[in-house]
This record gives structure tokens, sequence and C-alpha cells, in this order.
């Protein structure tokens, strides 16, 4: 079941990038059409190439917010909030963590998926 699109990137304009990438999140998120994930079948290289780009976007972000979160933090502590506040705060960017490493999971899921479908 090898019936990826030849086009190249460069031949989509920015709109469409940005369309199918957004498809690409929903149907990562399990919130495609049926008629969605067939388009995704018919767009095999640009469906990994976005899963690819995704994951790297998202492994940015765990890795910065981490490095944020430390500052905010200290920012909170020299401003005098309550260690409630703080805690409070910790605990939101715990919560935010978890479900983007979920997500992260889901992403490396439906890559291996796509890599299986073009490899047969």
């Amino acid at each position: 079941m090898n019936n990826q699109n030849t086009n190249t990137v460069d031949e989509f304009d920015s709109d469409y990038l940005d369309s199918f990438k957004d498809l690409v999140i929903r149907d990562v998120k399990n919130e495609s059409t049926p008629e969605e994930k067939t388009h995704l079948i018919n767009n095999m290289d640009m469906w990994l190439y976005n899963l690819r780009v995704i994951r790297r976007d998202v492994e940015f972000q765990l890795s910065s917010n981490k490095a944020k979160n430390k500052i905010k933090v200290l920012e909170m502590k020299d401003e005098g909030y309550s260690n409630f506040d703080i805690e409070s705060f910790i605990t939101k960017q715990n919560k935010w963590r978890i479900n983007t490493i979920k997500f992260l999971t889901s992403i490396e899921r439906k890559t291996l998926y796509v890599k299986l479908v073009v490899g047969s």
C-alpha cells in the first residue's frame, strides 16, 4: 500500500502546508475524519515530514519551557509570591509537561505507523 504522492513541498503554497500540518496534529490527537485520513495516506511523504517537524517543535517546547519555569520560579520568589502561589505555578507547569509528553508519545506512535505503511 504505497500510494505516495510525488509532489514536493515546494509545489504547495504556505496556506496548504499550514492546513496540512493542522490536519496532522488533529490526526495525532485522533480527531481527524475518515476523509482526512485518506488525504494523509495519499500524501505519505508530507505526512511523515510534518510528523518530524511537529516532533522537533514539541521537543523544543519541552526543553525551553523547563528553563523558563526555573526562571519564573526565581522571579516569583524575588517578587514575594507566597509558597502556595509558587507551588500552584509548578503544579500547573508539571501538568502541562505531562500532557505534552503524552502528545509527543502519540507523535512517535503515529510516525512508526506511517513508516510501517511506507515500508510495505
